[in-house]
């Protein structure tokens, strides 16, 4: 028997065939947003010789394929991630080369626009980094985050520190192509765990200033397995970061290598790595994982905030729905399960609850809770709940993104990002259930004409 052919993400980037993870580089030019990734054309398993995939956007939502940027030179097994600028030249990628068997221990390699954005040369042939520091217990050494400071240039690179945990090591530069190393900017012990617990490898760190605050984000690497992205606010002298406060930014099972950017407006956004359930894609499905939603990243009360960017209002605002919430209603949503959106602004005591059930011809298909201060969402067939996120604050802007088999769940009272893989539903039924404890106001729900 044929399995049904599986449908693609609307409003979340995927590419047409092959494996994709690590998104980075994305940068707003002439009026057009670039975004880079890791791309396997021709598999949608990982493989070690990744090339660089490029896709364009009008407003960071609606994104297009153009091409592959990067591909493994004859004396490179892979071009892993990094990041794209721009210096008095033109456009640049620096990125990561891959080029002996230790896969964990990278180069940095650039890369030069011949072509606009749309064909790309490396040079100089040697890497400008040509490895991990001598004398120094570098288990890991990738991703290198790169930005202008004045007249010259500093990179930030993940890695690990063997027999003590993740770090992140820097680099300055005055013409991108001589790099000269500054030390460890920043490193913490695997064996801590409060308040969050960080591994033993980063990767794909960034660091930027935010609402007069630095903010470090780091993706969560052990034993070859991916967990989380944490973040750490603190100051900044130039040469170390020296973190205040740590805490957790992504959670669920799918959320990875996160990165940072700014848009054409000057905010701060982020977007993630959306990874298929047990990093595996479906045998019928001819590519492998997504791109999450834009973000907006502001700072509140020494909280990072995770909100929709405000493009999503603009491509959600044609069809919308109120609905009064008297402890229990039933919304049908019809023909709208495979894209919606259910914003609300909700107002919790300790003991409240509140459940948002999605049926699916008369059976339960997924749910969202909110137990006291705590988020859930559950589906019958998982063993333990696809996420769990405590909520700071008990007043918040619920921001749920329902497109095909990704749920996206941001809480504007309290630190995160949360998303997930789910069954996808051309029809479904909404079943919103609040106690006496819970508050819910200015529910509408709405999808894109």
């Amino acid at each position: 028997m044929n399995q049904p052919l599986r449908l693609r993400p609307l409003v979340h980037f995927t590419v047409s065939r092959g494996w994709t993870n690590d998104p980075y580089g994305v940068r707003s030019v002439n009026g057009e947003y670039h975004m880079f990734f890791q791309h396997v054309p021709h598999s949608t398993q990982w493989s070690p010789e990744c090339h660089w995939g490029q896709a364009v956007s009008p407003d960071l939502i609606r994104w297009t394929e153009t091409g592959t940027a990067l591909t493994p030179e004859p004396d490179e097994i892979g071009c892993w991630s990094g990041s794209c600028v721009v210096d008095e030249t033109g456009p640049v990628l620096l990125y990561t080369r891959i080029a002996t068997d230790d896969w964990g221990r990278g180069q940095v390699a650039l890369a030069r626009a011949t072509r606009g954005m749309m064909e790309w040369k490396r040079q100089p042939v040697a890497p400008v980094i040509s490895g991990p520091p001598e004398g120094q217990p570098i288990v890991a050494f990738r991703d290198p985050f790169v930005w202008r400071t004045g007249a010259g240039w500093r990179a930030v690179l993940g890695a690990g520190l063997v027999g003590m945990g993740g770090c992140a090591i820097q680099y300055s530069s005055s013409d991108l192509e001589n790099w000269t190393l500054d030390g460890i900017l920043a490193a913490r012990s695997g064996a801590e765990r409060d308040p969050e617990w960080t591994g033993m490898v980063w990767e794909c760190p960034q660091l930027f200033e935010l609402d007069g605050t630095w903010v470090l984000l780091v993706s969560v690497w052990e034993n070859d397995k991916l967990y989380h992205v944490a973040y750490a606010l603190g100051d900044y002298d130039g040469h170390q970061f020296h973190p205040r406060k740590w805490g957790r930014f992504s959670y669920g099972p799918e959320l990875y290598a996160t990165t940072a950017f700014t848009d054409d407006q000057g905010r701060r956004c982020a977007m993630s790595w959306m990874r298929e359930r047990n990093n595996t894609a479906p045998e019928n499905s001819p590519w492998a994982s997504a791109m999450s939603l834009p973000h907006i990243l502001t700072i509140d009360h020494d909280r990072l905030v995770v909100g929709q960017h405000p493009a999503l209002d603009a491509y959600f605002a044609d069809v919308r729905r109120h609905v009064d919430v008297a402890h229990r209603v039933n919304v049908d949503l019809g023909e709208v399960g495979l894209l919606w959106r259910f914003t609300a602004r909700i107002a919790i005591s300790a003991g409240g609850h509140l459940e948002l059930r999605v049926d699916h011809h008369g059976e339960h298909s997924w749910a969202l809770e909110i137990n006291g201060m705590r988020l859930i969402v559950t589906e019958p067939a998982a063993d333990a709940p696809l996420i769990e996120m405590s909520l700071t604050g008990d007043v918040g802007l619920l921001d749920i993104v329902v497109d095909t088999d990704i749920l996206e769940v941001t809480w504007s009272g309290g630190s995160g990002i949360a998303a997930t893989r789910i069954p996808a539903n051309p029809w479904a039924e909404l079943v919103i259930t609040a106690d006496e404890q819970v508050q819910v106001d200015d529910v509408e729900i709405s999808r894109p004409q």
